[in-house]
């Protein structure tokens, strides 16, 4: 599987608690990234609720950013010190970035901002913004799950049919 890097732009000190976080529950910043790259995948969707009542829409906080813009169109500032941005670099299957820029597309974003609503609501929710756990099966369907995996893998051999009516036949005659 052919790996790919993707490039995300986020506030420094972002970026510092994102990988707090990630240490305190034993993930490298990569595999939370990964996780929430096969969450958007599996659901064909970004996996947690983005909501108008973000800190970042609050009235407060839009009145600040209006009166540091102002300040920059008045010539008391320049851009770049509004934020402090650290870059951010992960690797990734080409397939799936490709797929994800494509999903992204369709909703209008890119997948560095997806990546970044990512990172936004991990530390909106102090943790990851969906639940990570293993599928649970009975019994059953665990031992069928794990009878498929050695049929596919070549460990059970299978007879195969060359026709439904051979098929049906053979279950026939049984």
């Amino acid at each position: 599987m052919a790996l790919s890097t993707l490039t995300s732009r986020i506030e420094e000190t972002d970026k510092a608690r994102f990988i707090s976080f990630c240490d305190s529950v034993g993930l490298t910043s990569s595999d939370a990234i990964n996780l929430f790259v096969k969450a958007v995948i599996r659901e064909h969707c970004i996996p947690f609720e983005i909501k108008a009542e973000d800190p970042f829409y609050s009235a407060s906080n839009q009145r600040h950013l209006m009166k540091s813009v102002q300040q920059l169109r008045d010539g008391k500032g320049t851009a770049y010190e509004l934020l402090e941005d650290d870059n951010f670099n992960m690797r990734i299957n080409r397939k799936k970035k490709s797929d994800l820029e494509a999903l992204y597309s369709q909703l209008g974003m890119t997948l560095p901002e997806a990546v970044n609503i990512f990172f936004e609501n991990s530390l909106l929710v102090g943790g990851l913004p969906f639940e990570v756990r293993l599928p649970r099966f009975n019994r059953e369907t665990e031992k069928a799950m794990q009878e498929a995996r050695d049929i596919m893998s070549g460990k059970v051999e299978t007879k195969s049919y060359s026709s439904s009516r051979e098929l049906f036949d053979a279950l026939d005659s049984e």
